[in-house]
């Protein structure tokens, strides 16, 4: 019998923490995506894009095999 898998239960829905007004995320309004959208891309997606910065603080984007496991 397979065992529900980590995504299983969606999180809990917040906003991020932006560091300034101008960043671009509203504080009020608008909708988050439904989990089961979320989880129906990452099975679609043929890769993933992985942001992270470097170590001057430059933006580094590269895209990147994944696997959902077990949803």
């Amino acid at each position: 019998m397979a065992t529900a898998g980590a995504f299983a239960v969606p999180p809990n829905a917040e906003r991020p923490t932006t560091p300034d007004k101008d960043y671009g995320v509203p504080r009020t309004g608008g909708d988050f995506i439904s989990w089961d959208h979320v989880i129906e891309r990452l099975r679609a997606a043929p890769a993933y894009w992985l942001a992270t910065v470097t170590a001057k603080g430059r933006p580094q984007v590269v895209p990147t095999w994944g696997v959902l496991v077990q949803d």
